[in-house]
């Protein structure tokens, strides 16, 4: 704060309240413009909360397409073991759907912890680098910097509870397997004119 604002808090009665309103001001225009992704970096080794942020959320994509392509090789695998053993009436590529839907919410349950971690993960990045701000700011005006930390931790630990919240209602939400007619209708008119083209094509061959 010293080096930003000269030599600290004025002495003068009438200087100080414009004094802490521009420095509160500047300390909440870079809170914003960090949230926004539109903070001015000048260390080139300084990374952006916006691009921190980003890497997380790339970190749970990646987590997401490991489980997507586990699925599919333990439905194949299901299937495969089904047609063996345990097929009855049902028609070849086909399971029992209690199975499909053992498998679906045991797939679903593995990602819940890593979504909450991953959440923990967001949430103290952001009170990091708004803790950095705090301090850059207010770093010799120890009550302001106190009150800054304590309103800093206080929000993140609000909002965390609240997405933790929202993201096991959604897992529970997730276990209700189930799949809309329209979603289903769409998949399987797509399978259909795949199965059509390859045929076309096959007897074009033939010809």
């Amino acid at each position: 704060a010293l080096p930003i604002y000269g030599r600290g808090v004025p002495d003068e009665e009438s200087e100080r309240l414009p004094f802490f309103i521009e420095i509160i001001k500047s300390f909440t225009e870079e809170i914003v413009a960090a949230a926004c992704g539109e903070d001015v970096v000048m260390d080139k080794m300084k990374v952006r909360l916006f691009t921190k942020v980003r890497n997380e959320f790339n970190r749970w994509q990646r987590v997401l397409d490991k489980s997507t392509l586990q699925f599919n090789s333990m439905i194949n695998e299901e299937v495969a073991a089904f047609e063996r053993i345990h097929r009855g009436r049902e028609l070849l590529g086909f399971i029992n759907y209690k199975t499909f839907e053992a498998i679906i919410k045991m797939q679903i349950n593995k990602l819940e912890e890593p979504a909450l971690a991953s959440l923990k993960r967001v949430t103290n990045v952001v009170q990091q680098s708004f803790s950095e701000i705090a301090a850059e700011h207010f770093l010799y005006l120890r009550n302001l910097y106190k009150a800054a930390k304590n309103n800093i931790e206080c929000t993140r630990k609000t909002q965390e509870e609240e997405a933790e919240k929202m993201i096991k209602t959604q897992f529970k939400m997730e276990r209700l397997v189930h799949s809309q007619d329209k979603l289903y209708g769409a998949e399987l008119l797509s399978i259909r004119n795949e199965v059509a083209q390859s045929d076309d094509t096959a007897q074009i061959g033939r010809a």
